[in-house]
Parts: C-alpha cells; structure tokens; sequence
C-alpha cells in the first residue's frame, strides 16, 4: 500500500510541475512572439545599415528564446509521461492486492 500512496504523491508533485511549465510556456510564447513583432517592425534598411549589432544581438535573443522554449515543450511532454507512468503503474499496484 505504501508504494501506491508514493506513486500517487510523485504523480501529484509531477502534475504541479507540468501545470506551473504550462504557464511559463505561455508566458515564454508571448514574449517570443512580441520580439518577433518588434523586430520585424525594425528591420529595415536604416537599422541594418547603421544598427546592425544591435539587429544581429535580436535576433540571436529571439534565437535563444525559441531553443529554451522548445526545451521546456519537450521538459513538460516528459513530466507529463511520467505523471501517467505514476498513475497507471500505481493502478497496477491497487489491482494485484
């Protein structure tokens, strides 16, 4: 029985976790979405020919912004398939006693 309250408690923890990356993604979504619009909205022949650095250092932000993001998508896939793994597993626990 006490491995099936453990499950239940790692299942719980790892559901909270996937719920709080839910609301940073989307947070991370909108700020990647903004900076797309405001470089967009710069980039054009007077900025990339006297703020070129400044152009290049955006883009390599919105860059690293879009590869955290998919890494925190794929961090919340995994939380979530081993929230599921908890749960069936701890199912498999109640059945055989």
């Amino acid at each position: 029985m006490s491995r099936v309250v453990v499950l239940i408690v790692a299942a719980v923890i790892l559901a909270v976790f996937v719920f709080i990356i839910d609301i940073k993604l989307r947070g991370g979504e909108r700020k990647i979405s903004d900076g797309r619009q405001k470089l967009a909205k710069y980039d054009n022949w007077f900025v990339r020919l006297f703020f070129k650095d400044k152009l290049l250092e955006g883009r390599q932000m919105l860059s690293y912004g879009k590869k955290k993001l998919a890494f925190a998508k794929c961090l919340r896939s995994t939380l979530a398939l081993l929230c599921i793994a908890c749960i069936v597993t701890a199912l498999v626990f109640l059945q055989k006693q």
